[in-house]
């Protein structure tokens, strides 16, 4: 609520009062006070105009100079600004939506990327619920085809998934030896990996690592360090994708579980 201004004093106008009407910022009914009391007092009248006009020429000059130095700016630098004006309004929401995209697209990255570390584990895990035997060994699937190693005399036990993310999981094939020895073949598929199809090994304690990666799908395979025929069937793996599916599924179910 505005405060309320008492009368005009018969005095002289305030110098606040005069900048004020001069302004036109006084409200209506104190504009028309102030009115009513320069009628009778032209010398009090004839400052208010002096103000008026002063106020006038300032703004006029203004506006001028302002003209100028539009005029001064060439027309080929201010078609650029209102281009750009015209661009940084059209853009904004195209800005919106391909940092949407982006997030999105990083977030599927996220979840299709698959660290070799993971699998790796997971390939550790499985041989070591293979040897150790009882009830914690992979599950059984009889969705996954076992590629061919008996020319490295080694026959498919099991089928199985380990879990290597929170949205992935890797095929596995179990293998035994002719000594009764187990092996473990993990493979999953990650767009993100690098070709690299010569297997490199690892050594973790008692245990051996041999992996590799082919058309954007990663390979462990994993034994006991002194597990035979392991690398032998490292060498035939990495021949071709081809092996992958030479041995029908129905084969691999009728072995026997670890």
């Amino acid at each position: 609520m505005a405060p309320v201004q008492p009368p005009l004093e018969p005095s002289k106008l305030s110098e606040a009062d005069v900048q004020a009407f001069a302004d036109g910022r006084l409200s209506p009914e104190r504009a028309a006070e102030v009115e009513r009391y320069l009628r009778g007092r032209p010398d009090e009248a004839r400052r208010v105009a002096f103000y008026g006009r002063l106020n006038g020429m300032m703004q006029s000059s203004f506006d001028r100079r302002a003209d100028a130095a539009h005029a001064a700016v060439p027309p080929r630098l201010r078609r650029r600004a209102a281009l750009m004006a015209v661009l940084h309004r059209w853009l904004r929401p195209g800005l919106v939506a391909l940092a949407v995209v982006l997030i999105a697209l990083c977030a599927t990255v996220f979840a299709v990327r698959v660290p070799q570390q993971r699998v790796d584990d997971a390939a550790l895990a499985a041989l070591t619920a293979v040897t150790q035997g009882g009830g914690g060994g992979p599950t059984d699937s009889a969705e996954i085809a076992a590629p061919d190693l008996s020319r490295a005399g080694m026959r498919v036990q099991s089928t199985f998934q380990a879990r290597v993310g929170p949205l992935r999981h890797a095929d596995g094939v179990v293998y035994r030896n002719t000594y009764g020895q187990p092996v473990v073949l993990l493979r999953v598929e990650d767009p993100t990996s690098r070709a690299n199809p010569q297997w490199r090994a690892l050594r973790a304690g008692d245990d051996r690592l041999l992996m590799w990666t082919s058309g954007h799908t990663r390979y462990v395979l994993a034994g006991r360090a002194n597990t035979h025929g392991l690398m032998q069937a490292a060498d035939l793996l990495t021949l071709g994708s081809s092996l992958m599916s030479r041995v029908p599924h129905a084969d691999a179910a009728s072995g026997s579980k670890p």
